[in-house]
């Protein structure tokens, strides 16, 4: 007469619960819990107005009220006699607090025969199996691994027309030099833009705006063909340190020296004035994205979540109507997110990492976009015994003054090409800014946030959103990330207001 509901150490796949009318519901899915007859579907406005800051809902939240997605590394235990409790069975801040000197030599030899043995394991297979490779270091050093183990291994890619968005040199490299056998995919703009946004973002049930599941999506469909099961290099940035916000930063201790005049006066007005390239993650983008997140956070870890973003935390008042912003308001920037556990300095972001974009952003698009096609994808980044070794890295030797991920690319030189080692991180987006130059784009968000499902929800300043794409049409600033999260909002409208 107990029920035990448990989630794995990083939230590889979902669930779902919540207590309405004296019931308790679980599932794997949304889609299930809207089945129950006493679900009560109320939105959440501190769910939505994550979503526009962050592009997805963060755990525990969900976008409906009363609804939860349970921890990672968490139980639940429910009780006959009505009582219900979270246990925590696995904790990244001690695994991170255990961090200790060793000689490299060593760290280096047990970190490759721990990845080798965790690749091994998720090579285990009845089916057809295959690897994602992008042109990035994580999923090179899977592929790797892979065929260290296995004579032949299919590689997958996604690639764009646009050069400065396709990795798809960088993985024909990690290919040739592996010997695998490499399948490409080539992603243009869409024929029917509507129609295909809306089949990728119901996927989600909630609303999820990271435009990385559009060539995810494609990915996992054309995978799909030849092989049931899929290793992804998920995880490895997290654990290692990859990404240029930790370096960032690092800037920002030092911005915040310089006198007020220069870091919110002159900086930020020489910031408006820079063009919009509407390349892949271009310079004048981080730069103006850095200034302005500069003046607004100029603590550390509020800023680790505004420059990853789409909606400035300022921007909030302008899009939002009055009523909804009156319901958020009182909201300190990003507090639910930044860890309290006692952990300080580069530690914070390693957890909010691994807490918040880890689980809530980045495996949900991939367990989503590859479980609508019936495509298994196996992390071996993510064993536990893996990462506990990972988290227990120096961080000096993950993040080496400007140098992301240092002990990796120590680890994997001259195992995959010199190109991909030093390739700077770049993501996996497609070329959103330029496809929302395209009239028909242009179009489909008009005509999204103008239909009356997303009227109805009364969230949205429609004056002020169709602002956002005049600007970003006359080249004044990239805001395809903001116009990208209010089409994912308008999809779910027209989802919610059918249920």
């Amino acid at each position: 007469k107990r029920l035990v509901l448990g989630r794995d150490h990083f939230g590889v796949k979902p669930l779902y619960w919540g207590v309405f009318k004296d019931t308790l519901i679980f599932a794997s899915e949304m889609k299930a819990v809207y089945e129950h007859p006493k679900f009560i579907k109320n939105i959440d406005p501190q769910a939505i107005d994550d979503l526009m800051t962050l592009m997805f809902i963060p755990t525990p939240r969900t976008v409906y009220q009363g609804l939860y997605k349970l921890e990672s590394g968490h139980l639940l235990v429910a009780e006959a006699a009505g009582t219900i409790e979270k246990r925590r069975f696995w904790d990244h801040g001690k695994h991170l607090e255990s961090a200790r000197r060793e000689r490299l030599g060593d760290i280096l030899e047990r970190l490759d025969a721990k990845i080798s043995e965790c690749v091994s394991l998720a090579l285990r297979s009845d089916v057809p199996l295959g690897v994602f490779l992008s042109g990035g270091i994580d999923s090179a050093t899977i592929a790797y691994y892979a065929k260290r183990h296995l004579s032949q291994v299919d590689t997958f890619s996604v690639y764009f027309k646009q050069e400065s968005f396709s990795e798809r040199w960088e993985a024909r490299q990690t290919a040739s030099m592996l010997g695998t056998r490499h399948h490409e995919i080539m992603m243009d703009f869409p024929d029917d833009i509507p129609a295909f946004a809306e089949k990728v973002l119901a996927v989600f049930d909630e609303p999820f705006a990271d435009p990385s599941a559009l060539p995810t999506y494609l990915l996992s469909e054309a995978t799909k063909r030849h092989v049931t099961v899929a290793l992804s290099g998920d995880g490895g940035d997290e654990l290692f340190g990859g990404y240029p916000t930790f370096v960032a930063s690092d800037i920002l201790t030092v911005w915040n020296r310089l006198p007020a005049f220069l870091r919110k006066g002159l900086a930020v007005r020489l910031a408006g004035l820079l063009p919009s390239r509407f390349e892949r993650v271009s310079l004048d983008y981080q730069m103006k994205r850095f200034i302005q997140t500069a003046s607004e956070h100029p603590d550390p870890a509020q800023a680790h979540f505004s420059w990853r973003g789409a909606l400035l935390w300022s921007q909030r008042r302008e899009l939002y109507t009055k009523e909804f912003f009156a319901q958020v308001a009182s909201r300190p920037a990003y507090a639910d997110l930044i860890p309290a556990n006692g952990v300080s300095g580069m530690e914070r972001f390693f957890l909010a990492d691994l807490e918040v974009y880890l689980r809530d952003e980045f495996l949900v698009k991939v367990d989503r976009m590859s479980m609508a096609h019936a495509l298994e994808v196996r992390p071996p980044m993510l064993d536990p015994e893996l990462a506990s070794m990972a988290l227990g890295i120096d961080e000096d030797l993950k993040v080496n003054g400007f140098e992301t991920k240092w002990i990796l690319r120590r680890l994997m030189r001259g195992r995959i090409p010199m190109s991909v080692l030093n390739a700077k991180k770049t993501g996996f987006s497609p070329p959103l800014a330029q496809w929302f130059l395209q009239p028909r784009f242009q179009d489909f968000f008009k005509e999204s946030i103008s239909a009356s499902p997303m009227r109805s929800l009364g969230i949205i300043d429609e004056a002020y959103a169709k602002g956002l794409l005049a600007a970003h049409s006359a080249g004044r600033q990239d805001n395809s990330r903001q116009l990208w999260t209010l089409i994912a909002l308008a999809m779910f409208a027209k989802r919610h207001a059918s249920r």
